[in-house]
């Protein structure tokens, strides 16, 4: 199976929620991965069932959690902590995915935001610990630019093991690293018609919001080249489509230019016509809800680009009883202004 079969692949930060899930996952890598059996694999499963609701309620010591999510399915996870005598330094605890999903790219996946979320907070350098006779791990670090800098004993289920310590001196490298393996398994066009780019058609809301929007269509030009930081869509307008309920993010910026037709933006009780070249930013937070309608009798093309931020922005639409929430298990989901939930997914 590879990433790229999935609809969507979310990497967000791992809630208490998540627990049960990733100590399955923890679990299986003992029988799967390192081959326990017995009592030996039972106590590891009992042990990663006790371990994970005391990490991720806080009972331990700081530690970065990830996980990856498919549909509304934990399918992988990575632990960091901060080295203790050198806080330059970050220890990679856990990366382990379900045996459906290993060989996928998920993994990468987590090691690329892992290293973009660690550089943001200082930590410029990483270690690891891999079994000595697990050839598939040590040659995906390998692919992800760890060196092997020596061996040290361990355990494992009792009995003694040999962990090859790796290190990456530069996190930044490791999320070139982790960036180019995605690249080499997406193998991206050099170019891209935009008959090719993956369409999405019709409503962007619930039932009963923003009927105008149901008829726009969107071509995702980003996603064939795996550009993750950011999204471009060509938004395609028929005559008296809106682009979506009147919106705000809080963390998303987005800018809007005009390729071809005209169309009226809406925006803080303000209207402006908008013909080709002309452009629109909103900066994330701003408070500055907007949306975009055609008037005219001919399709309108737009060309939208914004930030992919999907474990941290929030979405209100004015006056509809309608908004996006980051929930506390960890996923999104719309609400009404006084915050019960609807059934509808984001």
């Amino acid at each position: 199976m590879d990433i790229f079969a999935f609809e969507a692949v979310v990497i967000r930060p791992a809630t208490l929620a998540d627990a049960s899930a990733i100590a399955t996952i923890h679990g299986d890598a003992y029988e799967h991965t390192y081959g326990l059996t017995g009592a030996a694999l039972r106590e590891a499963r009992e042990e990663r069932a006790a371990r994970w609701p005391r990490i991720l309620g806080g009972e331990t010591r700081p530690i970065t959690v990830l996980v990856a999510v498919v549909g509304e399915e934990v399918v992988g996870f990575a632990a960091t902590y901060p080295v203790v005598d050198d806080w330059r330094w970050e220890y990679l605890a856990s990366l382990y995915c379900t045996a459906e999903t290993q060989g996928s790219g998920i993994a990468a996946l987590l090691m690329r935001e892992l290293a973009d979320r660690l550089l943001a907070v200082g930590r410029r350098r990483l270690r690891a610990l891999v079994l000595g006779s697990n050839a598939r791990a040590r040659a995906f670090y390998a692919r992800m630019g760890a060196r092997e800098v020596g061996e040290q004993p361990g355990d494992l289920g009792g009995a003694p093991v040999t962990d090859i310590v790796l290190e990456w001196d530069c996190m930044a490298d490791l999320a070139t690293a982790a960036r180019r393996a995605l690249d080499a398994r997406r193998a991206p066009p050099l170019a891209l018609a935009v008959a090719e780019a993956p369409v999405v058609r019709g409503k962007p809301h619930p039932d009963g919001v923003a009927e105008a929007a149901r008829e726009r269509l969107k071509r995702r030009l980003g996603e064939p080249f795996g550009l993750s930081q950011f999204g471009v869509n060509r938004l395609e307008l028929a005559p008296g489509c809106h682009s979506a309920a009147p919106h705000l993010h809080t963390h998303e910026d987005e800018f809007v230019t005009v390729l071809e037709g005209e169309v009226w933006l809406v925006s803080g009780g303000r209207e402006e016509r908008m013909g080709p070249g002309d452009s629109a930013g909103f900066p994330a937070g701003s408070g500055r809800a907007h949306h975009l309608e055609n008037r005219s009798a001919l399709p309108a093309v737009l060309l939208e680009v914004g930030s992919r931020l999907p474990d941290r922005d929030e979405v209100d639409y004015l006056g509809q009883d309608l908004a996006i929430r980051q929930l506390p298990d960890g996923r999104r989901a719309y609400v009404r202004a006084d915050g019960t939930p609807r059934d509808e997914p984001v």
